[in-house]
């Protein structure tokens, strides 16, 4: 006997969860099914005329049937309880089974939806710290400097051993979040493409709000990669703007090295130095700000702050940057422990200086 799906191996393993049965469960499943059917059948004999009932018996059919199709939905539900996991520790381990118990009496595709995302097995959100961290830096950076965001999720899909993301959108908004972030080098940067002649990527993108899609044409860049070529572009830059003021610079004193002034009084000449007209300015060598930010829209503001406000203190020689977010959160009731531990766990691998959870 053959397989309906072949001997060819399967695609999108990572997006596979399954709901099983509880063995002490099926026989009283099996038995409500046996009598739904023995009723169902009697009902349709009876409009196909093949069985002869009176009134009286022709109700209680119906009755027997509702009564009975109402017992198979309820043992379902309490029959299919347990959600089962794929994954992999790593590509040369087995697969293992997560066996989970999904308690409740509603949906068990709803139950099993809720305990996948609190056990997160299924992830909805993912920070771009974790998708360079836990995918590009573990599995994908080793060889190459960027990777095609539709191989990127071709590979989150197919590899039991990477996260488990619900579709393709989770992973395009993980990649306009990380490009948007302020610190490159703890994310990643965007590309349109990549000349192999020039060795230079085209439409380089980082600390900016891009629209990414599933496509080849879309690239992830290496942060370390992305930084080189940014640094080379901004020296360039730096080296025009030198050369346009020295040249305006060389014209002006040219033209104005010395000017001739007569005191009317004295009758008296003598000269002024271009030197002389300049006053003194201040050294200001320090730069200070603050700002609040809108929680529901940080990655948006921050985009902005780095674009209209870091970019030009950055470019500047010998910028010593210093950036801190200072994060308070006030609640009404106490945190949930699952919110807890993620949190923790966050901060500990983004190695915040300090971070707590206290009592009011």
């Amino acid at each position: 006997m053959s397989l309906p799906w072949g001997t060819s191996p399967r695609y999108c393993k990572n997006l596979l969860l399954f709901i099983a049965p509880d063995r002490t469960k099926c026989d009283t499943l099996f038995e409500n099914v046996s009598q739904f059917l023995a009723w169902d059948s009697i009902v349709k004999e009876k409009q196909e005329k093949i069985l002869n009932l009176d009134t009286f018996q022709e109700k209680q059919a119906h009755k027997k049937q509702e009564e009975t199709d109402t017992k198979v939905d309820n043992a379902i539900l309490e029959t299919y309880q347990w959600l089962l996991v794929p994954s992999q520790s790593d590509p040369q381990s087995s697969i293992t089974w997560e066996e989970l118990k999904l308690p409740g009496q509603d949906s068990f595709i709803l139950r099993a939806s809720r305990k996948a995302l609190h056990e997160e097995y299924l992830i909805t959100k993912f920070a771009p710290f974790l998708l360079n961290q836990l995918v590009l830096d573990a599995y994908l950076w080793q060889n190459v400097n960027h990777i095609e965001v539709k191989t990127l999720w071709k590979y989150l899909t197919n590899y039991l051993y990477l996260p488990r993301l619900k579709n393709a959108q989770v992973l395009l908004n993980t990649v306009q979040e990380g490009v948007a972030a302020l610190l490159l080098t703890e994310n990643f940067a965007a590309a349109d493409g990549y000349d192999e002649a020039k060795q230079r990527y085209l439409g380089l993108k980082s600390n900016e709000y891009i629209t990414v899609t599933l496509s080849q044409q879309s690239l992830v860049v290496k942060p370390d990669i992305a930084l080189k070529q940014i640094q080379e572009d901004t020296a360039i830059k730096e080296n025009q703007i030198s050369t346009i003021e020295k040249s305006e610079n060389t014209n002006f004193n040219s033209s104005n090295s010395s000017l001739k002034v007569e005191d009317r009084n004295s009758n008296t000449g003598y000269t002024i130095t271009q030197k002389e007209q300049k006053q003194p300015q201040k050294q200001l060598r320090r730069f200070y700000g603050v700002i609040d930010l809108d929680p529901v829209r940080v990655s948006r503001d921050v985009g902005v702050i780095s674009q209209e406000i870091l970019q030009h203190l950055t470019g500047l020689v010998d910028a010593n940057v210093q950036i801190t977010l200072e994060i308070q959160v006030q609640l009404s009731e106490p945190v949930p422990d699952h919110i807890l531990r993620t949190v923790n766990e966050n901060c500990r691998t983004l190695k915040f200086k300090t971070h707590s959870f206290e009592e009011e």
